[in-house]
């Protein structure tokens, strides 16, 4: 069998319909592909949106909850001077009962806030960073998350650390003799109800006690001071994190005007 005969094939083939074939064929995967990436691009897109939409809402609302919150620690700083003030100027004498019990309730603990953070946890815990396409925003949420948590922390370490000084102060050192009622101790945990023990407190406090006492009040505006401090860098990432996402949308906006 000659070679002609053998490869007979090749020979009849047309090979300008083959090329045509395959060039359909390649530019048909290659529009598949495409149109599979801009497919998912845009359910990126939407599921990026979601996520910032969601995380712009929560920090709206945590922006007004910290700044209801630094109000309520001027405030505590405000009442602890006075007192501290009380203590100091009057050494002799009684300090009349009625000005404890002004003073005491808002100094038995230190008011704690529980911010949101859903949406946070959301876009941290589901994957949902890797659909945030901006390298700056991604950074920023997570500068957020740390500084948010850090603050969580201290806020529950103050807590905590002022109740036991507190306690162990008034059984040690205070003669026990006004009652004080007990009320709900707002927490950090809003499952979990917490009754402040009935408190006694003598309007007669001693040299010693109220050298002590003010000393216990010093510290106290040092603690509401430091929380002051975490809030105000919570606060400052909130603004910076509402800026880039309200600049992100106007870009968005932008473009869409111009591809209209």
């Amino acid at each position: 069998m000659g070679f002609k005969q053998r490869f007979r094939f090749f020979y009849n083939l047309d090979y300008h319909y083959a090329f045509v074939q395959v060039i359909l064929m390649v530019t048909s995967i290659l529009i598949a592909f495409w149109v599979d990436t801009w497919w998912q691009g845009k359910q990126d897109i939407k599921k990026e949106d979601a996520y910032l939409s969601a995380l712009e809402s929560e920090l709206e609302e945590n922006r007004a909850k910290y700044n209801a919150h630094l109000q309520v620690l001027n405030d505590d700083i405000k009442t602890t001077n006075a007192f501290l003030s009380l203590l100091q100027e009057n050494q002799t004498g009684d300090i009349p009962s009625d000005s404890l019990q002004k003073y005491l309730w808002p100094l038995i603990t230190v008011e704690t806030l529980s911010p949101t953070r859903a949406a946070l946890d959301d876009i941290v815990n589901s994957g949902g960073m890797q659909y945030i396409r901006s390298d700056i925003l991604r950074r920023q949420i997570a500068t957020y998350k740390q500084s948010f948590e850090f603050d969580f922390d201290k806020q529950q370490m103050t807590a905590e650390l002022w109740s036991k000084t507190l306690s162990v102060f008034n059984l040690n050192n205070i003669n026990l003799s006004l009652l004080v009622p007990a009320r709900p101790e707002r927490s950090l945990d809003s499952r979990r109800s917490v009754q402040v023990p009935r408190m006694n407190f003598s309007s007669n406090f001693s040299s010693l006690d109220r050298k002590k006492y003010a000393n216990r009040l010093t510290q106290r505006i040092l603690l509401i001071n430091r929380l002051r401090q975490t809030h105000d860098d919570v606060l400052n990432n909130i603004r910076i994190l509402l800026f880039q996402l309200g600049r992100k949308g106007d870009a968005e906006n932008s473009s869409n005007t111009i591809r209209g």
